[in-house]
């Protein structure tokens, strides 16, 4: 069943191409995956159950919710995408965690660590972490983070999640897909390079790894991508950047532009001629276990 699981996989992680004008991407092997420590698996939730999960965690958001990010950095994020003129997608993050982090955030009842409290959470979100807990063979739960990103805006750059969280990371990103990058380049350079050149090209060129983050799916991270290869989202690009490389979007997406339904803003998959719509709007859930 596992070894079902991973080959599933493999057709939802690439090995990024070696440059904007290529569409040389390549397909990782079970292998491959296995030795990052990096499980993908779809549809993790349903419908019904997606939708439970939404309204709770968007509750936690209206409750603990603060932004993640600083004046300083609002104004060097806005820097880095003046080539996009895009006045419709501001910078934004908005974030929940029993975690210390910030000295004005209202830190979530259920703790961290150690000292993590599964009771405190929301029915909702404990029945879920249990789910996971089980289904992946995983040890105590650690930590419960809630992010919230809105217009597109989906920015995420190259880090690693403290490793006092747990050795276990569990992504679950609902309302939209985006695409999840593991990269070698970390803080402080993959903040302060070129935006632009790093949403057209990925941060490494040629070695970065993409995975397809469907809405409602979870990705699994341990052993090297979890302590190693730092995971980010890129910038995005936009349609008048695809249209310059004569790369066309998929209709579904052309018709909500039409309509300024859609963010103006895309990710893309192992290439830019694999480009994935954003929605308006990306919240995740990211669990953190021990080992069992």
């Amino acid at each position: 069943k596992k070894k079902k699981m991973a080959r599933n996989a493999v057709s939802l992680v690439r090995r990024v191409a070696s440059g904007a004008r290529r569409d040389d991407w390549s397909e990782l092997n079970v292998d491959q995956l296995s030795a990052l420590g990096l499980r993908v698996l779809e549809n993790f939730v349903n419908a019904k159950e997606a939708s439970e999960i939404e309204n709770s965690l968007r509750q936690v958001l209206i409750d603990y919710g603060a932004s993640h990010i600083t004046s300083e950095q609002r104004k060097v994020y806005e820097r880095q995408m003046v080539h996009l003129d895009l006045q419709d997608t501001p910078v934004n993050m908005i974030r929940a965690t029993g975690r210390p982090e910030k000295e004005y955030q209202k830190q979530c009842p259920w703790g961290y660590g150690d000292n993590f409290k599964s009771d405190q959470l929301p029915s909702v979100i404990q029945k879920l972490g249990d789910a996971i807990q089980s289904r992946l063979h995983l040890g105590a739960l650690r930590d419960v983070t809630v992010n919230q990103r809105k217009y597109g805006f989906f920015r995420l750059d190259p880090h690693l999640d403290p490793l006092d969280d747990g050795e276990n990371v569990c992504i679950i990103g609902l309302c939209s897909d985006t695409v999840l990058t593991l990269t070698s380049l970390g803080p402080p350079l993959s903040t302060i390079i070129d935006q632009r050149l790093a949403a057209l090209e990925s941060w490494v060129p040629g070695e970065d790894i993409d995975i397809l983050s469907q809405r409602n799916s979870l990705i699994h991270l341990q052993g090297s991508s979890r302590t190693t290869l730092n995971h980010a989202i890129r910038l995005g690009v936009s349609q008048s950047q695809l249209a310059a490389l004569g790369i066309d979007l998929p209709l579904s997406s052309f018709a909500e532009q039409q309509q300024d339904l859609s963010p103006k803003l895309h990710d893309w998959f192992g290439s830019l001629f694999s480009p994935i719509p954003r929605s308006q709007e990306r919240i995740s859930v990211v669990f953190a276990f021990a080992n069992r």
